[in-house]
């Protein structure tokens, strides 16, 4: 009896929904959206400046930075670290104006990605064409194990301009 009642509720509601008395309502327009040209990443963001170490500590969390270019050229930025110390991060870094973690469903068109590698990993260079007056985002994350968490690396960051 119950599955009667269900088939008799869901065959009203089938002969309501396709009856010409019904009444409709029009679709309404959908505002138009517009994706950002540069989202934020979902960390805090740090100064760096040209020519001046910065130290920081890497827990596993991607880190990023903005560094303002007064002149053009080649932005040179290093990343160095002990890669010998047990469960060692190694690193990745990404440069670009809109630079976003590599996880980030956003990808930046100029941002480009800098991978350490074995033997010795550290340091690790990245160097970006760069126009002058802009400011370009450093995002510094786990290259290898992104999965792994419990880091405490100490590193050192610093930015060139050639």
């Amino acid at each position: 009896m119950p599955r009667l009642t269900a088939l008799l509720v869901l065959l009203v509601i089938t002969a309501a929904c396709d009856s010409p008395s019904s009444v409709r309502v029009p679709p309404t327009a959908a505002s138009p959206v517009t994706p950002p040209s540069s989202p934020t990443p979902p960390t805090l963001t740090t100064t760096l400046t040209i020519r001046q170490a910065l130290s920081g500590t890497f827990v596993g969390n991607p880190l990023t930075y903005e560094v303002a270019t007064p002149s053009g050229g080649t932005l040179v930025v290093r990343l160095s670290w002990d890669p010998a110390l047990q469960y060692s991060a190694k690193f990745l870094m990404v440069i670009g104006d809109c630079a976003v973690p590599t996880w980030f469903q956003f990808k930046c068109p100029s941002a480009v990605v800098f991978r350490s590698s074995g033997p010795d990993w550290s340091p690790l260079v990245g160097r970006l064409a760069i126009a002058p007056g802009q400011t370009y985002r450093v995002v510094v994350d786990e290259g290898v194990s992104p999965w792994d968490y419990g880091f405490n690396q100490r590193f050192t960051l610093m930015a060139d301009l050639e």
